[in-house]
């Protein structure tokens, strides 16, 4: 993704953990791809943005920090496609480890691709996620 598509990529986001918008939106700015390490891939088809996921890397690892696929949008590929497309351009530039904190909708993709549980800690959320 582009600066410029970072406001559909806070809408991904907003919709498919049912965050508010405004918040999203703070959280992920145009200038957060200025970061160094920091890459948002964006998964669209002719309608337009279905799903999305944020990465940061350092050196040989990368964090899989949000994967985005609102809830009407999803059993269509496109969290799948996001993950694979990234996960295949890192490896091909020396990445040796991907680490994730998963919600449980996101388990089954996780597994499939082959990520395995390590930890499940509790996690608090102030806000009105539904994940």
């Amino acid at each position: 993704a582009r600066p410029e598509d970072m406001p559909a990529v806070s809408r991904l986001a907003a919709a498919a953990f049912r965050l508010d918008p405004a918040a999203c939106e703070a959280v992920l700015p145009p200038r957060l791809l200025d970061t160094p390490g920091v890459e948002t891939w964006l998964v669209e088809d002719e309608a337009g943005p279905l799903g999305c996921g944020l990465f940061v890397r350092t050196g040989e690892h990368v964090g899989v920090y949000t994967m985005s696929t609102p809830p009407e949008r999803q059993r269509r590929g496109a969290g799948r496609a996001v993950l694979d497309a990234a996960m295949a351009h890192y490896q091909r530039v020396g990445v040796t480890r991907f680490t994730l904190g998963a919600t449980e909708p996101g388990f089954p993709l996780y597994e499939r691709v082959g990520f395995r549980t390590v930890a499940r800690p509790h996690a608090f959320v102030i806000g009105a996620s539904t994940q």
